[in-house]
């Protein structure tokens, strides 16, 4: 329901400022749904069913760890450079994520 709500708060984003939202074809708009619906389903799905066998904040830290998985996939996909504050950031996120799990029981 968020992500619904969210589409549609950018919606009248777009008709208020004049945003076109028709040049697109209908083969992009397929593959705009298809990424609103697919990491969505799938990755909602992974996590509940990773619930059954980790704890709960166990999960919530580990999602801390998305933004570096995609500075890593921007990098090799995209060709995006990675700067010294994705370095920065990346390693601390990841080392807060390190010692939440040595220091937790999982």
């Amino acid at each position: 329901m968020l992500f619904l709500i969210a589409g549609l708060v950018m919606a009248v984003y777009n008709v208020v400022l004049a945003i076109p939202m028709l040049p697109y074809s209908q083969r992009e708009w397929g593959i705009f749904l298809l990424l609103a619906i697919v990491p969505t389903v799938f990755g909602h799905a992974l996590f509940n069913w990773v619930l059954k066998y980790v704890r709960a904040t166990t999960v919530a830290m580990t999602i801390l760890g998305e933004p570096v998985g995609a500075i890593i996939l921007a990098f090799f996909l995209l060709g995006e450079p990675i700067t010294v504050y994705h370095l920065v950031g990346g390693t601390l996120t990841l080392a807060g994520v390190f010692v939440f799990l040595r220091t937790h029981r999982v």
